[in-house]
């Protein structure tokens, strides 16, 4: 089927037919299945009839599939056994990714999943509303990473994806995670702090990775960021543990002020052409003050 077999699903409307891809494991189908279920009972008729998405028709097609996905993450996963597995998890003095790890085990084989479902509780029941939710994706014997999913709560979060084709922060704890995926590893989960210089901003960030066994040997990142501030730091005990490592980051190499970095991908030619058109502006006022006599 060439192309086709890239594609998880396709929903034919004219016979209300759904068709999976053979190559879907059972944690995939269950998915595509219940969220098959929520575009039904939700009664969305403007959405997405195909996963992973072709085109792009509308801003409500993109609502409409997020509705469909939350509904679907409420199904797999129980909302009240989930928030006080979260509190549990949260109370543990100190950061173990094992403990993370029986998180994903309890409710689902997906990471992806979980961390989804994450997102649709911890500003309701936790009041933890700065967060976002990234999934990276890189393909097999190439450098370049992407971000194929991206959700931010309550303000746009610092780590972002571009449309500039600029170089991802290789500091960021999912990126690291991908880079450390060995043969033998299916799966690997960490955390860190991750300090935003530019931004003098601080995210706890737990992250997990695995090699993806619907293509072609391509890996894939999840990632949760929380702000950390004085409401997140009273929820979460492990956010000062001292086995969690604090990590100065940037957002692209090209956007970065960090020197001496030994990860950097690429010369910070945006950043010095802003400093450049700065330091331009307060030459040109200053004349201007001169010449008017300010």
């Amino acid at each position: 089927f060439g192309t086709l077999q890239h594609l998880r699903s396709l929903y034919i409307p004219e016979k209300k037919n759904l068709l999976l891809n053979q190559r879907l494991d059972e944690n995939q189908k269950t998915f595509i299945l219940a969220k098959e279920i929520g575009f039904q009972v939700l009664d969305l008729k403007a959405r997405p009839n195909t996963y992973s998405w072709v085109d792009i028709n509308s801003f409500e097609e993109i609502l409409n599939n997020y509705y469909a996905s939350y509904f679907a993450g409420g199904l797999l996963i129980p909302k009240k056994e989930l928030v006080r597995k979260t509190a549990d998890f949260f109370d543990h003095k100190e950061w173990n990714p094992t403990h993370f790890e029986d998180l994903i085990q309890h409710f689902t084989n997906s990471p992806e999943t979980l961390y989804y479902r994450l997102t649709n509780i911890l500003a309701s029941e936790f009041g933890i509303k700065d967060l976002f939710y990234l999934c990276f994706v890189q393909k097999k014997n190439s450098p370049k990473v992407q971000i194929l999913k991206e959700l931010h709560l309550n303000q746009q979060q610092a780590p972002r994806s571009n449309a500039m084709n600029e170089h991802y922060c290789r500091r960021w704890v999912a990126l690291k995670n991908m880079e450390q995926l060995e043969s033998s590893d299916a799966q690997l989960t960490n955390a860190q702090i991750s300090h935003y210089k530019d931004f003098g901003l601080s995210y706890l960030v737990i992250s997990t990775s695995q090699k993806n066994p619907f293509s072609d040997g391509s890996n894939r990142s999840y990632c949760l960021g929380i702000l950390l501030n004085t409401n997140s730091l009273k929820k979460i005990n492990f956010a000062k543990s001292a086995n969690l490592q604090t990590v100065e980051v940037g957002v692209t190499c090209e956007h970065c002020s960090i020197s001496n970095c030994d990860v950097r991908q690429a010369p910070a030619t945006r950043l010095d052409k802003e400093l450049f058109n700065n330091d331009m502006k307060k030459s040109i006022d200053k004349i201007r003050n001169l010449i008017l006599g300010k």
